[in-house]
């Protein structure tokens, strides 16, 4: 009987929602935009935990390996909204462990219109020690620096920084290549060192990438997949040929962590080598498409979100 009762409740809520949004839509212009003020004023439209000030981060993946190294390039992107305003400020890396423990956390310094560079292995200093410690997730965090803080707290609405950088991978030849962040995790409010989930919850979504793959293009081809959330998931990879031929993986992810398959033309012997399709399921967030890497058979390497 609960059980039905919330059900119920639930078909409710969801009706009056659907009636709310076609009484907003027959509402005139003028009183439209004064409503979403009204409720937006403290709320904002993309999520309710962005309150006040602050700023959004994401995960990325690192690897660090006998062949690959992760290359972070840090600019300080507040220099560039606001050149005539001294920038200086404060920052940490955290990294975490392919299963989302952490490892070690960094600080720096970021000066006005300067950058920070380091390789995910000097990081570490040593603690490549297992498979582990091969490969997992680092969250970088650039504090606000007090100027500007200033500056935004004079208006009443909230004001938050998207951090979405881009991540560089070399290899043992000296080659790199770069990927960008493409989904949110945590949520830094100002003066508040702990985050807030930007996912409360892990999703059960596909994903189809329209690029076809050739595998005899590539020594190897790596799949990752980062989950965001705190709670663990089950992502299920296929890869189909031209006869609609498979070779299907499962990837159990926990929280925070992240996974990978790699494939070279052995993996798939019973399918077409060329056109292959790639099909994602259980895909934990929204916007937290698969990367793509890959390393070519004269040393050069690509990462990609596809």
């Amino acid at each position: 009987m609960e059980s039905n009762t919330i059900f119920q409740r639930g078909l409710l809520m969801i009706a009056n929602n659907i009636l709310l949004k076609k009484t907003f839509r027959l509402l005139p212009s003028p009183l439209r935009t004064h409503l979403r003020k009204v409720y937006l004023r403290h709320n904002h439209w993309a999520n309710p935990k962005l309150k006040r000030f602050g700023t959004v981060q994401d995960l990325y993946y690192w690897v660090s390996d006998e062949n690959l190294d992760t290359l972070l390039i840090l600019q300080n992107y507040f220099s560039m909204f606001y050149p005539d305003v001294d920038t200086k400020t404060n920052g940490s890396i955290s990294v975490y462990d392919c299963d989302g423990h952490l490892l070690i956390e960094n600080k720096f310094v970021i000066p006005h219109c300067g950058a920070v560079k380091v390789l995910t292995s000097e990081l570490l200093n040593g603690r490549l020690t297992s498979e582990n410690y091969s490969y997992g997730t680092l969250q970088v965090k650039i504090d606000i620096p007090d100027s500007i803080l200033d500056l935004i707290q004079s208006d009443n609405s909230s004001f938050y920084f998207w951090d979405r950088f881009y991540l560089g991978y070399k290899n043992c030849y000296g080659q790199t290549c770069f990927v960008h962040g493409v989904d949110k995790t945590d949520i830094y409010q100002v003066e508040d060192k702990k985050g807030l989930d930007w996912y409360t919850e892990t999703q059960n979504l596909k994903w189809a990438p329209e690029i076809p793959v050739d595998i005899e293009n590539y020594k190897t081809f790596t799949i990752i997949m980062i989950n965001r959330t705190r709670d663990a998931t089950t992502i299920g990879l296929k890869i189909s040929d031209d006869n609609d031929k498979s070779n299907n993986w499962t990837l159990e992810v926990p929280g925070r962590g992240v996974r990978k398959v790699t494939i070279d033309k052995n993996d798939i012997n019973d399918l077409m080598a060329n056109n292959l399709r790639i099909g994602v399921e259980g895909m934990p967030t929204q916007f937290g498409r698969p990367i793509v890497f890959k390393e070519f058979h004269n040393g050069g390497i690509s990462a990609m979100h596809c």
